[in-house]
C-alpha cells in the first residue's frame, strides 16, 4: 500500500514537472515571437511561418538528403552532418545563381533535391513522416527543447529587443556590427563577388558565410534581411549550436557517457568570468569574455562557426581513432566542414589549422597511422586554409600587429603590471616571465572554472603527449594557441577576441571529464574550492542575463510606446528608416549614394556608420571606412581621396559642381543627415525630405 502511494505521488510530481516544462517552453517561444512582431521591419505571423518553411525546404531537408548520401552513418551525428551539407549547398548555389544572374537555380534546386530524396525514401519504405514529426515534438517536449526555447527568448531580449527597426521605435541606438552584417548580406544578395556596400570600388574580403546564408534565405523567402538577421535567425542557429555540441560530446566522450554532453552545454552557456556584479549595468565582462553574447546573438558569426567547428572536430575524432583508415565520406566531411569554418570565422580557423598541423606531425612521427590518409588530411586542410586565406581575408591581416604588449588594455595587465618592476628588482626572474604569468592570470579571470578543471589534466596530458588521443592533442593546442594569440596579437577592431573564444570552447570540452571526476571525488576541500569559483562564474552569467533582460525590457517598452526612448546623437530614427525605404524603392542595386553621416555620432570621426546601406540595401560611395581599412586593407590615400570628394559634395557647393563630382565618381544620390555636419548643394531641390533626412538626385 505504501509503495503504491509513493508511486502515485511520484507520478503526480512527474506530471507536474512535465506540465511546467511545457508551459515555460510555450511562454519562452511566445516571448520570442512577440519581440519579433513588435520590433520587426515587416514581420507578421504569416511571414514567420513562410520563413520557417523556407528553412525546411532550402536548408534542412536538402542537407539531410546530402548527409544521407554523402556523410558517414552514425547515430547521433546525422543532424550535424545535415547542417553542414545544407549550409554548403545553399551558400554555394547562392554564389553561382547570383554570379550567373539565374536566381531560379537557387529557388528550384534545393526543393527538387529534397523532393527526390523524399521520393526515394518513400519508394524504399524508409520514409515515416509521422515518426519524424513525433520525434521532433519529443525533442521540443524535453529538457533540450526547454533550454532551446529559453535561449530563443534570451536572443530576443539581448538582440531583437535592443535593435528594433527604427520606424517602429521612433529613435533607437542600433548595434553597428549588426548593421555591418546586414549590409554585407544586402551586398551579397545582388552580386558575387560583392563590393563593400559602404565603400565603393573595394571587393568585400571577409569571412561572410553567415551573410551568404541570410542573403540566400532572403531571396527565396522574400523576408527583409533586417528581419532575418535580427529576429528570425536566432531559433535556427541556436538549434544548430545545440545539435553540434551534442554531436561533439557523443563523438568525443562516447555514447556510454550521455551526461558529458549536458555538462558541456551547461559549462559553455552557464559559467562565465569572475566579473560577478561588475557586469552591471551593461552586461559586459571586465575581462573581455564575450562568449555568451556571441553564442546567443551570433553577432559576427560565432554561433555559425561553432557548428562547423564541431563538425570538423567530430570528423577528426572519428578518423584519428580509426588510425586514419581510408574513408572517403569522413575525409569529405572533414574538408567541407573546415572550408565552411574558414568562410564563417577566419581567425578561429587560423588557430585550428595551427593546432591541427602540430597534431598531425606528432601523429605521423609517433603514432603509426595509415600514412597516406593522414598525410592527405594534413595536406588537404593546409590547402583549404591557404586558398580561403588568400581569397577572403589576407587583405585585412596587415592590420593585425604582433606585440608582447597586446594585452596592455586588459584588466589583468593594468592592475598587475605595476608590480612587475618591483618583482624584477627583487627576484632574479625575467620580466617576460611575469608578463606570461599576467597572461595566465587573465585566462583564469576570463574563464575560471573551466581553466582550473583543464589545468588539472595538463600534467597527465604532457606525460603522455606522444601517445595521447590526437583529438585531445588538437584540443589542447587550440586552447594554448588561442589564448597565446589573444595575448600576443592586436587588431584595431578587436578581432583578436576570436582567438580567445575558440580557445574557450575547446577548454570547456576538456573540462568536462575533470568535472565528472570532481563530482565523484571525496576530497571535500578541493570540491569546495572549485565549487566556490564555479559559483562566482555562475553568478556572473546570471547577472549578465539579468542585464540583457532588463535592457531588453526597457527597449521593448519604448518600442511599444509605454515610455520615452532616450534619443541621443548616435540614434537612428524613424525618419532615417523612412528615407531609406524611399531610396530602396526608387534606386537600384547599381546606383551609388553619398552621405555626410560617415561616423557613429556627429562629433566623432570613428568612420563607423553602417545604417543607411543596411536599411536601404543600396551601395554607398563612402558611408564609413574603418572596416574597409582594417578588414579589406584599403590604403589611406584611397580613403583620403574619397573623403575629399565627400566633403565637397556636402559643403554647400553649387549644383553644377556637385553634379560634376557626382558624374566623375558614379554617384546618383546624396543623402543628407540633418543632424550631421554638412549641407546640400546650393539651388538644388530635394526629391525626398523629412525632419531628419533630405535626398537629392542627379540625373543619369
Amino acid at each position: 500500500m505504501q509503495t503504491a502511494v509513493m508511486e502515485k505521488q511520484n507520478n503526480g510530481a512527474s506530471r507536474a514537472v512535465t506540465a511546467l516544462r511545457r508551459i515555460v517552453t510555450a511562454l519562452a517561444l511566445t516571448g520570442w515571437l512577440a519581440v519579433a512582431l513588435l520590433g520587426g521591419r515587416s514581420l507578421s505571423p504569416i511571414t514567420v511561418i513562410v520563413f520557417g518553411l523556407c528553412c525546411m525546404m532550402y536548408l534542412i531537408l536538402p542537407g539531410w538528403a546530402l548527409a544521407d548520401w554523402l556523410a558517414p552513418r552514425q547515430k547521433g551525428l546525422t543532424a550535424l552532418f545535415a547542417a553542414v551539407y545544407g549550409c554548403a549547398l545553399l551558400a554555394g548555389l547562392h554564389c553561382i545563381s547570383v554570379r550567373l544572374g539565374a536566381v531560379w537555380l537557387l529557388r528550384t534546386v534545393p526543393p527538387l533535391l529534397a523532393a527526390v530524396w523524399l521520393y526515394g525514401r518513400h519508394r524504399s519504405g524508409t520514409l515515416d513522416v509521422s515518426a519524424a514529426a513525433k520525434g521532433a515534438l519529443r525533442i521540443l517536449d524535453s529538457d533540450t527543447g526547454l533550454f532551446w526555447a529559453l535561449l530563443c527568448l534570451l536572443y530576443a531580449m539581448r538582440f531583437g529587443a535592443v535593435n528594433p527597426y527604427p520606424a517602429n521605435a521612433g529613435a533607437v541606438h542600433l548595434d553597428p556590427d549588426m548593421l555591418w552584417n546586414v549590409g554585407n548580406a544586402a551586398a551579397l544578395s545582388s552580386h558575387f563577388p560583392a563590393e563593400d556596400i559602404r565603400f565603393s570600388g573595394v571587393l568585400l574580403s571577409y569571412h561572410y558565410l553567415t551573410e551568404l546564408l541570410a542573403a540566400a534565405l532572403g531571396l527565396v523567402s522574400g523576408v527583409q534581411l533586417y528581419d532575418i538577421y535580427v529576429f528570425l535567425a536566432g531559433p535556427l542557429f541556436l538549434a544548430g549550436e545545440l545539435v553540434a555540441l551534442k554531436a561533439l560530446a557523443r563523438a568525443y566522450f562516447g555514447k556510454d557517457n550521455p551526461r558529458a554532453g549536458r555538462l558541456m552545454i551547461l559549462l559553455l552557456f552557464g559559467f562565465s568570468c569572475l566579473s560577478i556584479w561588475k557586469v552591471i549595468p551593461n552586461g559586459l565582462s571586465l575581462f573581455g569574455n564575450t562568449l555568451l553574447q556571441h553564442l546567443v546573438t551570433n553577432i559576427n558569426a560565432q554561433a555559425t562557426a561553432l557548428v562547423f567547428l564541431c563538425a570538423f572536430t567530430v570528423s577528426f575524432i572519428r578518423l584519428s581513432r580509426s588510425r586514419f583508415a581510408p574513408n572517403g565520406k569522413e575525409l569529405l566531411m572533414l574538408f567541407v566542414s573546415f572550408f565552411l569554418l574558414c568562410v564563417a570565422k577566419g581567425p578561429e580557423a587560423a588557430i585550428v589549422v595551427c593546432a591541427f598541423g602540430v597534431t598531425m606531425l606528432l601523429v605521423l612521427v609517433f603514432q603509426k597511422p595509415h600514412y597516406l590518409t593522414a598525410f592527405a588530411c594534413l595536406a588537404g586542410i593546409a590547402a583549404v586554409f591557404a586558398v580561403t586565406y588568400f581569397v577572403l581575408f589576407a587583405s585585412g591581416s596587415g592590420s593585425v600587429q604582433f606585440t608582447i604588449y597586446a594585452m596592455r588594455n586588459y584588466w589583468a595587465y593594468r592592475v598587475l603590471s605595476p608590480y612587475t618592476e618591483w618583482l624584477c628588482a627583487h627576484l632574479p626572474i625575467s620580466g617576460y616571465v611575469w608578463l606570461f604569468l599576467i597572461g595566465v592570470a587573465d585566462v583564469f579571470l576570463m574563464l575560471p572554472l573551466q581553466f582550473l578543471l583543464w589545468l588539472s589534466d595538463v600534467p597527465h596530458d604532457l606525460r603522455r603527449l606522444f601517445r595521447l588521443d590526437p583529438a585531445r592533442i588538437m584540443a589542447n593546442g587550440v586552447v594554448v594557441g588561442g589564448f597565446l594569440g589573444y595575448h600576443l596579437f592586436y587588431h584595431s577592431s578587436s578581432s583578436q577576441v576570436y582567438f580567445a573564444l575558440v580557445a574557450m570552447i575547446y577548454m570547456t570540452l576538456l573540462a568536462v571529464e575533470p568535472l565528472q571526476r570532481l563530482l565523484q571525488s571525496r576530497h571535500k576541500i578541493l570540491r569546495l574550492g572549485v565549487c566556490f569559483v564555479g559559483a562566482a562564474a555562475l553568478c556572473t552569467t546570471l547577472f549578465m542575463v539579468g542585464c540583457y533582460t532588463v535592457k531588453g525590457a526597457r527597449c521593448l517598452a519604448a518600442t511599444a510606446g509605454l515610455c520615452e526612448g532616450d534619443a541621443t546623437q548616435d540614434y537612428w530614427t524613424a525618419g532615417d528608416a523612412e528615407a531609406m525605404e524611399w531610396l530602396q524603392a526608387h534606386s537600384d542595386k547599381e546606383q551609388l549614394f553619398a552621405t555626410n553621416r560617415t561616423s557613429h555620432t556627429p562629433d566623432s570621426v570613428d568612420a563607423i556608420s553602417n545604417g543607411y546601406s543596411a536599411m536601404s540595401g543600396c551601395p554607398a560611395y563612402l558611408e564609413g571606412w574603418t572596416y574597409a581599412m582594417t578588414n579589406m586593407g584599403v590604403e589611406l590615400e584611397t580613403i583620403y581621396a574619397k573623403m575629399d570628394v565627400n566633403a565637397e559634395l556636402f559643403s554647400g557647393c553649387s549644383e553644377e559642381r556637385a553634379a560634376e563630382l557626382a558624374a566623375q565618381n558614379g554617384i546618383r544620390w546624396l543623402v543628407l543627415a540633418k543632424r550631421w555636419q554638412g549641407e546640400g548643394p546650393q539651388g538644388m531641390s530635394a526629391v525626398f525630405e523629412n525632419a531628419d533626412v533630405a535626398i537629392y538626385e542627379f540625373n543619369s
